[in-house]
């Protein structure tokens, strides 16, 4: 760890190459410390193709699913009943 006052760092990218020199930096100004370090930023991964039916059977509904709903599921004072 490197201490370091923010009045002599003269541009961002000296701040940015001590930062990549250095795992962590302090920069002090005054009495007032501000700890810095600089981590790489993970890639995103990018997801594999889908697979059509490869879950297949994993779920699983009774025969009455294309049924209507019973009318006590209905709640008669709201906005989308009427």
């Amino acid at each position: 760890m490197v201490t370091i006052s923010l009045e002599s760092i003269k541009s961002v990218e000296e701040l940015i190459a001590l930062l990549k020199r250095e795992t962590e930096v302090v920069l002090k100004e005054g009495e007032q410390e501000f700890k810095i370090n600089l981590q790489p930023v993970e890639t995103q991964v990018v997801p594999k193709q889908r697979i059509p039916g490869l879950s297949k059977g994993t779920f699983i509904y009774g025969d009455d699913i294309m049924d209507p709903l019973p009318d006590e599921l209905w709640d008669e004072d709201d906005e989308y009943f009427t």
